[in-house]
């Protein structure tokens, strides 16, 4: 299992893989902090059934879920009416509370209690689950100085653990655009000898319509070089990729390592269907972020008739 625990240690600290400020405005938020929670639990699993020390837990997978500190003027004010309507609505039932006493009347209070903590809930945005238990670890971490709550590593499954690689040390490149595929892809992947993970999320500038024409060719080099600056051995392709389609990015990416006089495998790698990603990956089948894992096998042998 070393190899397994290397490769997880190695994704927890890639950039690619961190989840930044603006992340954490994302509506793909509860997504992409569930992906990393995944690689976070399976690298503390393989630790737990080893009998090592835990890594501290990472603070992202909670509190990225606190309420949310108003910052614009108007979310100030929406801030203030929501906190006055809050405490107009305790005033009114804390008289009636008065001198009341038994298990609904300790649960009303406590609702209260809750309602305070979260001014800005509304029938609208929903109060969630993820947001209370931040809010408990919070108070629980900062404002209490306890450690916070963990699941009981020891009971989770641990990633396989690959006897037989690649007979080379090679590169294995997983382009998205989403970084939860990032992670979700190569969770699927740790663990095998003489491979390298190496996630690279699709960059683009302010526009997000699909680029056609020249500009259209200009993003599929741009995106070509983004992954061939990692010199890859196997490329795990997504389809849909905002500004360009993943199957027009794989000939462009042959004829460019071809001009080099070296080799790649391109995999599909799509949520979806993807048949004319299958077909510009000359027949591969789907990895389908991760889903697919059997075909790695069969990549492995095709990278030893590469060498």
């Amino acid at each position: 299992m070393m190899k397994v625990a290397l490769d997880l240690a190695h994704l927890l600290e890639h950039d690619a893989l961190n989840i930044t400020e603006e992340e954490k405005k994302s509506y793909m938020l509860s997504e992409t902090v569930g992906e990393r929670e995944k690689l976070f639990n399976a690298f503390c699993s393989v630790l737990a059934h080893a009998g090592l020390e835990m890594p501290p837990l990472e603070r992202v997978l909670w509190e990225s879920f606190l309420p949310k500190v108003a910052k614009e003027d108007f979310e100030k004010s929406l801030a203030d009416k929501a906190s006055n309507e809050v405490r107009a609505f305790q005033t009114k039932v804390l008289q009636l509370l008065r001198g009341k006493r038994g298990q609904a009347a300790r649960a009303s209070r406590a609702i209260l209690e809750v309602l305070a903590m979260f001014p800005c809930w509304s029938d609208v945005s929903g109060l969630k689950k993820d947001t209370i238990e931040a809010k408990l670890m919070s108070l629980m971490v900062d404002g209490l100085g306890l450690d916070p709550i963990r699941p009981d590593y020891s009971k989770m499954s641990q990633p396989r653990s690959w006897d037989d690689g690649p007979s080379r040390t090679v590169r294995f490149v997983i382009f998205d655009d989403r970084k939860s595929d990032l992670m979700k892809t190569a969770l699927a992947l740790v663990g095998i000898p003489n491979v390298i993970i190496e996630p690279v999320q699709y960059k683009i500038g302010d526009a997000y319509r699909k680029s056609e024409g020249d500009s259209g060719q200009l993003e599929l080099v741009s995106a070509a070089n983004q992954i061939l600056v990692r010199e890859p051995q196997v490329i795990f392709m997504d389809e849909g990729l905002i500004k360009i389609e993943g199957f027009d990015l794989v000939p462009v990416l042959e004829s460019m390592v071809e001009a080099r006089g070296q080799k790649i495998i391109c995999i599909p790698n799509s949520g979806g269907a993807a048949e004319k990603l299958i077909a510009a990956c000359h027949g591969w089948d789907n990895f389908k972020k991760g889903e697919g894992r059997g075909v790695l096998e069969y990549i492995i042998s095709a990278i030893d008739r590469m060498s």
